[in-house]
């Protein structure tokens, strides 16, 4: 892959534009906790909706799931699919009732109801287990993103990019609050899906130029180690499948999409930010229509 010296002023060009802004919207957010961790009760539903969506899709999506789709189809997605049921649910069942308490973080919720040790206990765990599964998983797949677009492929580079995207995200998010979150993560919401949409326009196009054509498209099969055929382009596959058991993720899913999207810090402090209990129930509707 050729990447010209334009491309990268673009994309420096796209960080700094988008940090800036963030600082911009996000000034005097520490002069109260409120400010800080909430945006002053501020956020609307466009808003809410557009950092819930941006904050579910990373790199883990395009970089991963791009390549589990490739091995066996759309299928892959059910994955996606299935976590709507979750935010459906943060919003119409879970936000309501958080925020009649007033809650500043989820985990005062837990100190209310069963005390302060509990609250201890699962902030340590959240964060022990959101630096060892999601953060490593999104720094991980954006170096290397990063990496190809520079055209260099090294250790040190590598964890050069770690650094990098997490340091930028650390000062941001230090100096300017939820509110710097939100309004960064609304411009990166069009930015991916805008992205997500050239991706799949090109692949098309791309395909067409192949000398089966899109027919040849139509025609792929996922072989697996044992043997079996399924077209590519079949969402369900059996209960013994390796990557994706059909009926095992979505009897899993009702179960983990609460966990991961009702009771997870990034998801819920979006809600708890609203202004009121209409725009928390239609940004997190917003979030499922993206999703």
């Amino acid at each position: 892959m050729q990447v010209h010296l334009l491309d990268i002023i673009v994309i420096v060009i796209f960080f700094i534009v988008t940090i800036a802004i963030g600082l911009w919207y996000s000034r005097r957010s520490g002069e109260s906790k409120e400010k800080f961790f909430l945006a002053g009760r501020t956020l609307t539903w466009p808003l809410i909706g557009a950092s819930m969506f941006a904050t579910n899709i990373s790199a883990q999506q395009f970089v991963g799931q791009g390549g589990l789709a490739y091995s066996v189809g759309i299928g892959a997605s059910i994955w996606q699919l299935t976590g709507v049921f979750g935010i459906f649910l943060l919003g119409m069942l879970y936000l309501p009732r958080f925020l009649h308490m007033r809650l500043y973080t989820l985990p005062q919720f837990l100190e209310d109801r069963y005390g302060r040790s509990v609250r201890a206990f699962t902030s340590a765990y959240s964060i022990i287990l959101i630096l060892t599964t999601a953060l490593v998983g999104s720094l991980y797949a954006g170096s290397l993103v990063i990496q190809r677009l520079v055209g260099v492929d090294s250790a040190f580079s590598f964890y050069a990019f770690v650094v990098l995207l997490g340091v930028t995200a650390t000062i941001y998010t230090y100096l300017g609050g939820l509110k710097a979150v939100v309004i960064t993560d609304f411009i990166q919401n069009f930015v991916l899906i805008f992205g997500g949409l050239l991706t799949l326009g090109f692949g098309l196009y791309y395909a067409y130029r192949m000398p089966d054509g899109l027919a040849g498209l139509w025609g792929l099969k996922e072989i697996t180690a044992a043997g079996q055929s399924f077209s590519k382009w079949s969402m369900f596959r059996p209960a013994g499948h390796a990557d994706i058991p059909t009926l095992g993720i979505i009897l899993a899913t009702a179960i983990t999409a609460q966990g991961v999207h009702c009771f997870s810090h990034e998801y819920v402090q979006r809600g708890l930010g609203a202004n009121n209990i209409y725009h928390a129930k239609m940004g997190t509707l917003l979030g499922c229509c993206f999703k």
